[in-house]
């Protein structure tokens, strides 16, 4: 048995073993939650070498498919908390410096100059713009959740614990 097997679940005529392979932070209700990164193994419940029907075949992608999606919204998500952090800890920094001194900043890999003011400016517009696409990552990652869920119910996905 492999140690990293955390779970398995049936799905119409398939059983979906989940592998954990690591783990990342997801938002939940507002809050980053440790979550595992899985991989799903599918198996026929009828035996090994059988066809899926193409119903139940188009039921298992476009399940993949939906959990998929919400990993590249939580991937999204992380990366923007992370420019979002960096901005606020480079705004506290300039902040302490006289806003006519001379400062540079990179922008498109190139170096501009400017001062303290101009810069800092930017980036507090930044850090808003930033804050602002979060926070509709996590409306978006909700909904997204919301609709896998009724999914799950409406064709009886369920996850059973072994």
């Amino acid at each position: 048995m492999n140690p990293f097997r955390v779970a398995a679940a049936t799905f119409l005529v398939l059983t979906i073993n989940i592998e954990c392979l690591g783990s990342l932070g997801l938002l939940r209700n507002g809050q980053m939650v440790p979550a595992q990164i899985c991989r799903l193994n599918f198996q026929s419940l009828r035996g090994g070498g059988e066809e899926l029907e193409d119903g139940n075949r188009a039921l298992l992608e476009e399940y993949q498919e939906r959990r998929q999606e919400l990993k590249k919204i939580s991937e999204r998500f992380a990366v923007m908390s992370e420019d979002r952090d960096s901005h606020i800890q480079t705004a506290e920094v300039l902040a302490q410096y006289d806003g006519n001194r001379p400062c540079f900043r990179s922008i498109g890999g190139v170096l501009m100059q400017s001062n303290v003011s101009t810069i800092l400016s930017a980036i507090k517009s930044e850090e808003q713009l930033l804050d602002k696409a979060t926070r509709d990552l996590e409306i978006t990652f909700n909904d997204k959740t919301k609709e896998l869920r009724k999914f799950e119910q409406q064709h009886d996905i369920k996850f059973v614990r072994n």
